[in-house]
């Protein structure tokens, strides 16, 4: 595999992204809605193995395998260390959401449902000259009224190619898991932010 591959990728990443769909929340709906529920479990794209498979030579020397085997390997590491990104993104959006109360956010009987989901989640290598890697996380939030119709939707996210967020090498974050972990939550707390403040200007 080619390092072009991982191009390709994160062009295919930006261009889906792009591409998505949004449903503005209406006033009328909005008078409505007094409380929402927000779903237990956040679905979410595996981790693309794909680009981290032709990031580096230092990775691949950790992983003498297959995007499989890698995958595996990732996974297991992160269960290892407790680290889930539909957790990071569930406590950084209850969070948000209580500092704001646009809703009131009740365990059951909503007036509304938010559900959250993950459309794109991988960790790729931003410089092909440099071993430092940076997670991309995209985010889609909608909300749907008691008999499935939906209020509104949108998505936001950030790709690996954003310098404004730390990036570190596989060894960094193998001495030191929090590192993947606060990686995810800095790019959480600015989708999240995007989230909300279209939700509560629409």
């Amino acid at each position: 595999m080619q390092k072009t591959s991982a191009l390709f990728s994160l062009a295919i990443i930006a261009l889906l992204s792009g591409c998505a769909t949004s449903q503005t929340l209406s006033d009328a709906d909005r008078s409505r809605i007094k409380s929402v529920t927000l779903n237990s479990k956040i679905e979410s794209v595996p981790l693309d193995y794909d680009t981290i498979a032709v990031a580096t030579s230092e990775v691949l020397s950790k992983w003498q395998g297959n995007v499989g085997e890698e995958g595996k390997a990732i996974e297991e590491y992160m269960a290892r260390h407790g680290i889930t990104i539909e957790d990071v993104v569930r406590n950084e959006f209850v969070r948000q959401w209580k500092s704001r109360q646009i809703f009131s956010l009740v365990d059951k009987d909503g007036d509304a449902e938010i559900t959250l989901s993950i459309y794109y989640y991988i960790l790729a290598q931003p410089n092909m000259f440099s071993p430092a890697l940076r997670v991309g996380i995209g985010v889609e939030a909608l909300i749907k009224d008691k008999a499935g119709k939906e209020l509104w939707r949108k998505r936001s996210g950030v790709k690996p190619l954003n310098s404004s967020f730390p990036k570190h090498s596989w060894d960094e974050m193998e001495a030191n898991p929090e590192l993947f972990r606060e990686m995810g939550e800095g790019e959480a707390r600015q989708i999240i932010k995007e989230l909300l403040d279209d939700l509560e200007k629409s």
